[in-house]
């Protein structure tokens, strides 16, 4: 959104009356790539600064339905400004998946079964036109790791070691230590979610956790991993 008065304004409007006004205004104020960024914005503010978890997730479901039909509409005449309606709508479905997964114990964010389901919707949505763009392998990492990690925390674990042996592989071509390494500690994890207090793995994941505190990015994806085992319930070494 142009710039954080404006934000404010929508957010005030959000107060008064339902999102699909708001949703539908946005639409029809703005250029098409300029709606879908301006409800991908909104959506970042619900979720980090409101703590409204419902209506940042409806209107990313609308951001990403509407950047993917305007997308369809203008591929014939504009494919550049296809691709980024396209682009924006990967990036708002990454954020819808992240958003309500539990992982993150997020203070203020109560997550539902039925945001749940919508971030697992969202986190194949995303690796799909990570695929589809061909948006490199860093991006296609990160595409396996959200599947993978919604997948360990509702239990799908051979679903979710299968991601997040995919994912390091990606980030190893990129090439991304810190991601390789966080990769591998959430295939740990998952491990030990199917063989508890296994000393092997415990040892396995310890190890990568030392190994991630140097690196850039390193201590935040090391306190992932713990917060992510204590929400399983595992006890690390």
């Amino acid at each position: 959104m142009e710039n954080p008065a404006q934000l404010l304004t929508v957010v005030e409007s959000l107060r008064q009356t339902d999102s699909y006004a708001v949703i539908c205004d946005l639409i029809a104020q703005r250029e098409p790539l300029d709606a879908a960024r301006s409800l991908a914005d909104l959506a970042h503010h619900l979720y980090w600064k409101e703590k409204d978890l419902p209506r940042s997730i409806a209107i990313g479901k609308a951001g990403i339905q509407f950047a993917l039909l305007a997308a369809d509409a203008l591929s014939a005449k504009d494919s550049d400004l296809a691709i980024q309606l396209r682009s924006t709508a990967k990036g708002l479905a990454f954020n819808v998946a992240s958003f309500t997964w539990p992982g993150w114990d997020e203070p203020g964010i109560l997550i539902t079964p039925a945001f749940i389901a919508a971030g697992l919707e969202a986190a194949f949505l995303n690796l799909r036109l990570a695929n589809e763009l061909k948006k490199g392998d860093l991006p296609l990492s990160r595409a396996y790791w959200m599947l993978g990690a919604h997948h360990l925390t509702s239990g799908q674990l051979s679903k979710a070691a299968e991601a997040f042996t995919t994912a390091a592989e990606f980030a190893a071509k990129a090439p991304n230590t810190a991601e390789e390494l966080l990769c591998k500690g959430f295939h740990c994890l998952t491990r030990l979610a199917d063989f508890r207090d296994d000393p092997q793995i415990l040892s396995e994941l310890s190890q990568i956790r030392q190994n991630l505190l140097p690196l850039e990015n390193g201590p935040f994806y090391e306190a992932q991993l713990t917060t992510t085992a204590r929400i399983l319930g595992l006890t690390l070494i």
